[in-house]
């Protein structure tokens, strides 16, 4: 602060203290000092460790980090991306931890990605982040503190079945998707960054969507003018796994559908009353089709690989096999 200012300060004070006299020096003193600091600012107290001793933190980047004898310990976070991929080292030094209060109380989070090597979570790390929505927890994390996530009601964490955290999120109440339960052609489940925790419904781009209990996808409704359509592989950063009951109902303009693998059920008149659809795929996934899913489309012509489910199906229900 600019030195010529402070005896205007100080004169200022002395006339909010008017009247207190010199007699009272020392209390106005004290008062005055209050004032002064609340004027000035106080700095910001370091981060200190469990024991209260004052740590030594590093700033790289939006990171804040000690250096510990393992490696570094996340200590804060300065940036404002929605989706963060905290680094697998930092100057060097392995990440191992995500620190206490790391990023408590973040307003725009809504994903993380842990690296593998981060073995703790400790407490309050991701309390109160109200957008977070997604942490992928790799295998070699072993410790999350109870309240690491306290106040992220929508939280999903993503990790390995039968592994620590799924351990841990049954434990401490919190919504997990085992990666293992959900399957994408190419074998990338695990890459899969969920945004939306299960019974959540969302809209991206022209489809309408509700996550289910297994962290998949259902589309349950179409909001496009295609008349050629590839439905993708995963809607909000989960798997496509069901095309939902009317979800494409009545559609005047769609002709041609091409269904991903990894679709499981197409559900009740799904396709109903899409009179120029003339070509769909069902993928060698599917093991279940509501037998009204493709009435009133009387010119379809269906794909299905031979000797699966879906090649019986559309014999079964007299759909036209190509």
């Amino acid at each position: 602060m600019n030195k010529k200012i402070l005896p205007a300060m100080g004169l200022a004070l002395a006339l909010a203290l008017g009247g207190t006299g010199f007699s009272a020096l020392g209390e106005s003193s004290q008062v005055a000092g209050d004032i002064m600091s609340s004027i000035i600012g106080r700095t910001e107290a370091p981060p200190q460790s469990g024991e209260g001793e004052v740590l030594d933190v590093i700033q790289v980047g939006y990171y804040r980090y000690t250096a510990e004898e393992d490696g570094a310990v996340i200590r804060g976070w300065a940036g404002s991306e929605a989706d963060v991929s905290i680094p697998d080292t930092l100057d060097g030094l392995p990440v191992v931890s995500v620190g206490e209060n790391a990023f408590r109380g973040n307003g725009a989070i809504a994903s993380v990605t842990l690296p593998e090597g981060v073995r703790r979570v400790e407490a309050g790390a991701f309390a109160e982040c109200a957008a977070l929505h997604a942490v992928n927890v790799p295998d070699s994390v072993t410790f999350i503190a109870g309240d690491a996530f306290e106040g992220s009601d929508s939280v999903l964490l993503v990790g390995a079945a039968g592994g620590y955290v799924q351990t841990y999120a049954q434990s401490a109440g919190v919504n997990m998707l085992a990666v293992d339960m959900v399957s994408l052609p190419d074998g990338g489940a695990g890459e899969l960054t969920p945004l939306y925790a299960p019974g959540e419904t969302f809209a991206e781009g022209d489809f309408d969507c509700r996550v289910e209990e297994d962290g998949t996808v259902t589309i349950t409704g179409y909001q496009g003018s295609e008349q050629t359509l590839d439905v993708p592989e995963s809607l909000g950063g989960c798997a496509v796994a069901r095309i939902g009951e009317e979800a494409f109902f009545m559609n005047a303009r769609l002709q041609e559908v091409a269904l991903p693998e990894g679709v499981v059920e197409i559900q009740s008149a799904a396709f109903m009353g899409c009179r120029q659809l003339s070509f769909i795929n069902l993928p060698a996934t599917l093991t279940a089709a509501a037998s009204d899913a493709f009435m009133g489309c009387p010119s379809l012509v269906v794909t299905a690989p031979a000797g699966s489910w879906a090649e019986s199906y559309a014999r079964e229900t007299g759909l036209t096999l190509q």
